[in-house]
């Protein structure tokens, strides 16, 4: 379904990410395939992804969270920079509060 299309590119370098969107992905996923979510309204999840072939992941994740997924491709060196960030910094919030 997705493989066919090119994925628009996205700098996401000055996005204000949602924590809480950003956890939609489980960690494990979103490392693998190196994307990240960015942005939800109503039941359409916006991510981004590195690679045009992590695509094949989207189909899965649509079904997972009962939603559809906007993919649009992302600068790795970006993805680097803020996916540990995002990650790490949600935790710290779930281990302070808890």
């Amino acid at each position: 379904m997705y493989t066919h299309l090119k994925t628009p590119f996205l700098d996401i370098k000055n996005y204000e990410l949602d924590l809480d969107i950003v956890k939609l992905i489980p960690y494990y996923l979103a490392e693998q395939h190196q994307m990240i979510a960015i942005d939800k309204i109503g039941d359409i999840l916006t991510v981004g992804i590195t690679h045009e072939q992590d695509k094949h992941i989207l189909p899965f994740l649509e079904q997972q969270l009962n939603c559809k997924i906007i993919p649009f491709q992302i600068n790795l060196d970006d993805w680097l920079e803020i996916f540990p960030i995002a990650y790490i910094e949600k935790e710290k919030q779930i281990n302070y509060i808890g």
